[in-house]
């Protein structure tokens, strides 16, 4: 893990891509930061599925394809897919956590930070800061 990789949430992409999000300018503004300092993104396909599916149910197929676009240029994210290992030890988060709201895909995200040594995430998630990470 290098020192300058951050975790990106879903809410954090919607933020990003979508502009009527009440994070929009503020997501805006972190990004600005996270180029300045040349920090590489990781994240799952797990919140890319999210990400996916809400543009095509609240934009349309057509943000959907211009994001599918933006992620095949982009060279600073690194996709980390579950697999078996990733979904159990997702499951085993969220079992741990049963008295949270924590979703599948949270626990999923929460597993590959630590696996990593993530400790910032881009999320307008609080769960994120719920679990002991830092949002940026």
């Amino acid at each position: 893990m290098a020192k300058n990789e951050y975790f990106i949430d879903t809410s954090a992409f919607i933020a990003l891509i979508y502009k009527d999000d009440q994070y929009h300018n503020e997501a805006l503004q972190i990004q600005e930061e996270i180029d300045r300092k040349g920090m590489l993104c990781v994240t799952t396909d797990y919140v890319l599925t999210e990400v996916y599916a809400f543009l095509v149910s609240r934009v349309g197929r057509f943000a959907a394809n211009l994001f599918d676009q933006a992620l095949q240029e982009e060279e600073n994210l690194i996709i980390i897919f579950q697999g078996e290992f990733g979904f159990h030890k997702a499951q085993e988060l969220f079992r741990q956590y049963s008295d949270k709201d924590y979703s599948l895909v949270d626990c999923a995200s929460f597993a590959t930070m630590q696996a990593r040594g993530l400790n910032i995430a881009f999320a307008f998630d609080e769960d994120f800061k719920h679990f002991g990470f830092q949002l940026m």
